[in-house]
């Protein structure tokens, strides 16, 4: 039972790690080297990069270059 415990308390750190990891990065993209490159994607003024969703799954981030083809992260 114990390691049960141990174990989601690990699945859930790491999610949450996770979690604040990406809103770090869609924070601060403008300042990283991928943020001169590609552009996160915006619908009506709100950024919905972060965990895109689609038909089989979210994507943890999904941004476009200067030709518009997409990239996934």
């Amino acid at each position: 039972m114990k390691q049960n415990h141990q174990l989601l308390f690990i699945v859930k750190a790491y999610f949450t790690w996770k979690s604040k990891l990406e809103d770090y990065i869609i924070y601060n993209w403008d300042k990283t080297e991928l943020g001169e490159k590609l552009d996160l994607i915006a619908e009506d003024g709100e950024i919905i990069s972060q965990q895109f969703r689609t038909d089989i799954g979210n994507i943890d981030i999904l941004t476009r270059d200067e030709k518009l083809e997409v990239m996934l992260l």
